[in-house]
């Protein structure tokens, strides 16, 4: 299994044995705990009796539910609902007092002990996403960028809500957030500043592709031909790294299937960028 693959081994000394278990062996084992999340109170040590009844009264299972104290605040909770488990891992954000309770699925060879809480599940937000990337494949693309992706919103998976996207999302606190946004539009660099192609420019041009009249400005024309995807990182060095995660979900350039020639002038597209 991927876990076996990942985990460091220290070798044997003088004194030890080495118990080996099938593949059969381990499946049956972690099974019983393949409905279980692990939590903990972020910031605050929370006694063991209190956290389960603050749990209990905050989630109210349908099912019964089991709490296992694995030491250092950690608490293992097994679920005999998988309506319990999901409801509980998909909603959120959850708070005891003040105090954010971080959520993660269990996982074999977890060691209380050795974990510092830098793994928790969070919901990302992603407002005004374009309806074509509401493809299961292309969000998990998206969400893979932040971190490993758990769960998709049913209302997103289905299409049914378009205003934004929601991804359950793995994310490690012991490193940097991503700062990017998920999609501010297409920028160009001309004439020594970073200037944001207006959608209203866009849609003019997707609307009559045909009826354009063009710029000759041999540098204008340049300009139109390497635009990029507009990021905080883009907005301030004026292109983006092909490598970027943003160039996967930008919709597709459209200036590589309508025309590299503009339908307004230069001064029209600047007084609009200004609006």
């Amino acid at each position: 299994m991927e876990y076996e693959s990942n985990m460091d081994i220290d070798p044997l000394v003088e004194g030890m044995v080495e118990v080996k278990l099938s593949k059969e062996t381990k499946m049956c084992i972690r099974e019983p705990w393949s409905k279980a999340l692990i939590v903990k109170v972020f910031g605050r040590t929370v006694g063991f009796n209190y956290l389960t009844f603050k749990i209990n009264a905050l989630w109210k299972p349908a099912a019964r539910m089991d709490c296992v104290n694995l030491g250092k605040g950690f608490l293992l909770i097994r679920f005999s609902s998988s309506e319990d488990y999901d409801k509980f891992l998909r909603g959120g954000p959850w708070f005891v007092g003040e105090h954010f309770l971080a959520i993660r699925p269990w996982e074999p060879y977890f060691k209380a002990s050795e974990d510092k809480l830098s793994l928790v599940v969070v919901w990302v937000k992603l407002p005004k996403l374009p309806i074509e990337f509401y493809d299961r494949e292309v969000l998990k693309k998206i969400g893979e960028a932040i971190g490993p992706v758990l769960r998709i919103d049913s209302y997103t998976a289905s299409k049914s809500r378009g205003s934004y996207a929601r991804l359950c999302i793995q994310i490690d606190l012991e490193k940097p957030l991503t700062k990017w946004n998920s999609w501010q539009g297409w920028a160009m660099r001309y004439r020594g500043k970073v200037i944001q192609v207006p959608d209203e420019v866009i849609a003019q041009i997707r609307a009559a592709p045909m009826d354009t009249i063009g710029w000759v400005e041999e540098g204008l024309r340049g300009a139109w031909k390497t635009m990029f995807p507009l990021t905080q990182e883009s907005r301030k060095m004026g292109y983006l790294d092909p490598d970027h995660p943003a160039w996967g979900i930008t919709p597709n350039p459209w200036w590589k299937f309508l025309t590299d020639i503009p339908l307004i002038s230069w001064e029209k597209a600047e007084r609009l960028n200004g609006q």
